[in-house]
């Protein structure tokens, strides 16, 4: 019985440990999306680059997610 115990709680923070890297490298990977548009409206004010910035950031964040 201890054994079932111990290893439900293994998988317990396992999990929780899953669930906050996927918290962290969201929220990081998004804050650095805001930072690239936000880097290239600053100095072109242009709304294509900030565009073409947003589509390489979620390229970025997609090879991130799925490496």
């Amino acid at each position: 019985m201890d054994m079932t115990v111990l290893a439900g709680a293994i998988d317990d923070v396992d999990q929780l440990a899953q669930k906050i890297t996927t918290l962290l490298v969201g929220s990081v990977m998004g804050l650095m999306v805001v930072a690239s548009v936000a880097a290239a409206w600053a100095k072109t004010k242009s709304v294509l680059a900030g565009g073409v910035a947003l589509i390489g950031a979620a390229a970025l964040w997609f090879a991130a997610a799925s490496g």
